[in-house]
Parts: structure tokens; C-alpha cells; sequence
């Protein structure tokens, strides 16, 4: 079966196709107003050219397919055999390489595994084993302080603690209780009762002995002492005093005084005097 000859894809330009079915639109519309017109147009421009333009595209594409299904079954076949023998020329060419590095990767893990991962294992192991003895270690030891001191305790309890309970309870507290009670609590109830009536009576004898003579003898003291003397001063001592100022005021201080002042001018113009005279001024 031959290959069928070139198919022509070809086709009237867009451009022409606008520019013919614009004229013709020119041509066939009918003259009238503008502001019919116009708007026509414009909406011819933006809704019809885009749909015609689509339209050619989809046109395109059908005819593209047509030809493509036109393509004969023995290329699809020799086109698919060769891209299976070059295929398995890559899986022959890659497959020894895949089989070193698949080796490569056993080997260094058959290494890490001997180096590395067995010691880890073995001290992990070890550690563990190690960490075991010491909790159960200190386990024991925890057991046998716990054990001495419950021993301890109990040996404490059987040895002091129970003999001192009974010995408060059936020995020491009966008497203890009797001899506070009739002996220790009137002798205390009788010593508190004296302090308090000591106590009355000494502040009974310092109110009769001391607080009320104070009291009275400052009373006596302000009526016998402070009172006469306070008249006194203020009705002889005082008016005597001002007697005696004034006297001493009218017959010494001023006449002094002025007997001063007197001597002290006349001095005073002596000097002048006897100035003028030596000094001729």
C-alpha cells in the first residue's frame, strides 16, 4: 500500500476572507443613519469576526485529523518496532551497569553490617545486659535498707515505743492523774488565790499609803504653799518691786543720767574751748 500524495492545507488568508466578507457586508447593507449605522458595525466588528475566526480555526483542525488518519498502519507498526529494539539495545547496554551497582550496594552493605552494625549490636546488647545488673543491683539494695529499716522500726516499736505507751497508760498516769488532781491543782488553785489576794492588798496599801497622802498633801501643799505664795507675789512682792524700780528709776537712774550728759557736754565745750584757744580756731 504507497503513500497517498502531499495533501494541500491550504487555504483562503483570514485576512482576505475579512476583508471580503467585510465588503460584501458593505455592499449588501443598506444605507441609513448613523447612529443606526454605526452601532451595527460595531457589533458586527466584535461578535461576528471573532465567530468567523473560530470558525476557520475548527476548519483547520478537521482537515489537519483527516489527514493524519490518512497515514498508513505499517509506518505506526515500523515506527513502534524500533522504538522496541531501541529500547532493549538500552536494557542489554544498562543492564550490566544496574548489576555492578545493585553488587556494589550488597557488598558495602555486607561491610557496614560486619563494621559497624554488629559492634553497635554487641554494646547495645552489652549495655543493656549492664544496665539490667545495675537496676537489679540497686533494687537489692533498696530491698535490704527497706528490710533494715522495717526491721529497725519494729525493733524500735516492740523495745521503746510499746513499753513507754504502756507504762504512761497503766503506771504512770493513774498516779500522775491523782496527784495532780488532789495534790498539785489546790496547792496551784491556793498560790494563784493568795497572789491575787497579795495582790489586792498591796495595791490596797499603795492607794491608802501612798497614792492618797500624795493626793492629799498636794492639796495641802497648793492650799499652805503655792496659794499664799502665789498671793504673796503677786500682792506684795510684786507691788514693792515696782516700787522700788520707780524709785530708783525717778531718784538714781535718770538723775545719773542726766548728770552724765551734763559732764560729757560741759567736757565736751571745754575742749572746744581750749581748741580755739591754742589752735586759734
Amino acid at each position: 500500500m504507497g503513500l497517498p500524495g502531499p495533501v494541500s492545507l491550504s487555504k483562503e488568508p483570514p485576512a482576505t476572507a475579512l476583508a471580503a466578507a467585510t465588503g460584501a457586508a458593505e455592499a449588501a447593507a443598506p444605507a441609513g443613519p448613523a447612529w443606526i449605522v454605526i452601532p451595527v458595525r460595531v457589533v458586527a466588528l466584535v461578535v461576528l469576526v471573532p465567530v468567523r475566526l473560530v470558525h476557520d480555526l475548527a476548519v483547520l483542525a478537521g482537515r489537519g485529523l483527516r489527514a493524519l488518519m490518512r497515514i498508513p498502519v505499517g509506518l505506526v507498526r515500523l515506527i513502534g518496532s524500533g522504538l522496541a529494539w531501541l529500547f532493549g539495545v538500552l536494557l542489554v547496554l544498562l543492564s550490566p551497569v544496574g548489576r555492578f551497582f545493585a553488587a556494589l550496594g550488597r557488598g558495602i552493605a555486607r561491610v557496614l553490617g560486619f563494621v559497624l552494625l554488629r559492634p553497635l549490636l554487641v554494646l547495645g546488647r552489652g549495655l543493656a545486659w549492664l544496665g539490667r545488673g545495675v537496676l537489679l543491683l540497686f533494687k537489692g539494695i533498696g530491698l535490704l535498707f527497706r528490710g533494715i529499716g522495717l526491721g529497725f522500726g519494729q525493733l524500735l516499736t516492740v523495745l521503746v515505743v510499746t513499753p513507754a505507751v504502756l507504762l504512761w497508760h497503766y503506771v504512770l498516769r493513774p498516779p500522775l492523774r491523782i496527784v495532780w488532781r488532789y495534790v498539785l491543782s489546790p496547792i496551784c488553785q491556793g498560790v494563784a488565790g493568795t497572789w491575787r489576794l497579795a495582790g489586792r492588798f498591796l495595791r490596797w496599801l499603795w492607794l491608802v499609803l501612798v497614792v492618797v497622802p500624795a493626793r492629799w498633801g498636794g492639796r495641802a501643799g497648793r492650799v499652805l504653799i503655792v496659794e499664799p505664795a502665789r498671793w504673796v507675789r503677786t500682792s506684795v512682792l510684786r507691788p514693792i518691786g515696782n516700787a522700788v524700780r520707780n524709785m530708783w528709776r525717778v531718784y538714781v537712774r535718770d538723775p545719773y543720767r542726766s548728770a552724765r550728759r551734763t559732764m560729757r557736754e560741759t567736757s565736751r565745750e571745754v575742749r572746744l574751748t581750749l581748741r580755739r584757744t591754742f589752735r586759734g580756731r
